[in-house]
């Protein structure tokens, strides 16, 4: 029933709700840049895998299993980080 209304607007207030409306469409876009850069970044995209591994070795019944788990994790991170494997394991 509303959805055919005619409404009235003084020009303030609609340039008002076009601006707001430009306001969060540029804010939208940022965001979305913001989270693509984010996810595009090779150190948390080896967090977020160093996190699902520790998930999964949290999970496992063995301590062998989770030990796997675990030497991944400080893999991925050597990796990533350009740490010497060794340096890592004798911390």
């Amino acid at each position: 029933m509303l959805e055919s209304a005619t409404v009235t607007l003084g020009y303030k207030e609609f340039k008002s709700l076009v601006d707001k409306s430009e306001r969060l469409r540029r804010n939208e876009k940022l965001i979305e840049d913001f989270i693509k850069e984010r996810e595009d970044k090779k150190a948390v995209k080896a967090l977020d895998n160093i996190l699902d591994l520790l998930i999964e070795a949290s999970e496992c019944k063995t301590s062998k299993d989770k030990q796997g788990f675990i030497l991944n994790c400080i893999e991925i991170y050597s990796t990533t980080f350009d740490i010497p494997l060794e340096e890592l394991i004798k911390l």
